[in-house]
């Protein structure tokens, strides 16, 4: 379905993805689901990866018993810090709390950033 085109030649397992790539939202989907599973085979995600973070539910606000929004990011980015806030303004603003990652780039050599990036020719109709 839509994570194997997601994931396939016309998006992110195409020839002309290069560079760090964050990937998130709304998935609908927690850990233990198929999706999650296929996203979470090629790119890491961030709750999983920093040693004194337990990965928090953001579903729903007011009680969270989900975690099925996500922030997945490719190898070359590092993750700062990650933050669930459940300030009244949050809970109030929408039925998900808002996931934040502080994430660390990579260093471009200066070579690197000068060159411009290919351009496809390609339209991409989902």
């Amino acid at each position: 379905g839509q994570i194997a085109e997601l994931l396939g030649p016309k998006w992110l397992g195409g020839p002309l993805r290069r560079g760090p790539l964050i990937l998130c939202g709304d998935f609908n989907a927690p850990a233990v689901s198929k999706a999650y599973r296929r996203l979470a085979s090629r790119f890491r995600d961030v709750q999983t990866l920093l040693r004194d973070h337990r990965p928090r539910r953001t579903w729903s606000s007011r009680c969270p018993v989900a975690r099925i929004d996500h922030i997945f990011v490719s190898d070359d980015l590092e993750v700062a810090h990650i933050e669930v806030p459940r300030t009244e303004l949050a809970v109030r603003a929408s039925d998900h709390l808002p996931l934040i990652a502080d994430l660390i780039l990579p260093a471009v050599p200066p070579d690197e950033a000068a060159a411009p990036a290919p351009v496809s020719r390609q339209s991409v109709v989902p």
